[in-house]
């Protein structure tokens, strides 16, 4: 039944409905406001060591950490199974479906800027 109600919502909503899954796995936990300090948003692609050693060094900043499994949740729910390296991620025929995710990316980065104004955006990595 779920998943019923989650197709009808996609069909109805189209893009918006990542809109809600976003929200519900992201802003529903973040307060409407800040304190005085500046805000740094850390993307959590499971690197909670250094988040935990940047909280522990920092004073000056806000931080607020978004995980990365609601993008692999829109990611794994808009492209076809097998898209998981990036051989296959760069086929051209992919393109379309890029920039349908770009999109819905795009508009929660903004988003995300028009409600905490943040100073900062930090992707901790070993890939770059």
């Amino acid at each position: 039944m779920k998943h019923i109600i989650g197709a009808i919502a996609k069909a109805i909503f189209r893009d918006y409905y990542y809109d809600l899954v976003y929200w519900l796995l992201i802003f529903r936990k973040f307060p409407a406001v800040r304190g005085n300090k500046p805000l740094i948003i850390i993307f959590n692609h499971f690197f909670a060591q250094d988040i935990e050693a940047l909280k522990r060094a920092n004073d000056s900043f806000e931080l607020m950490v978004i995980e990365a499994v609601p993008f692999r949740y829109v990611g794994i729910d808009l492209f076809p199974k097998g898209v998981d390296s990036f051989s296959v991620f760069n086929d051209p025929a992919l393109d379309d479906i890029k920039m349908r995710y770009k999109h819905i990316c795009d508009r929660l980065i903004a988003r995300i800027i028009h409600k905490y104004h943040p100073v900062a955006f930090v992707t901790p990595s070993d890939n770059f």
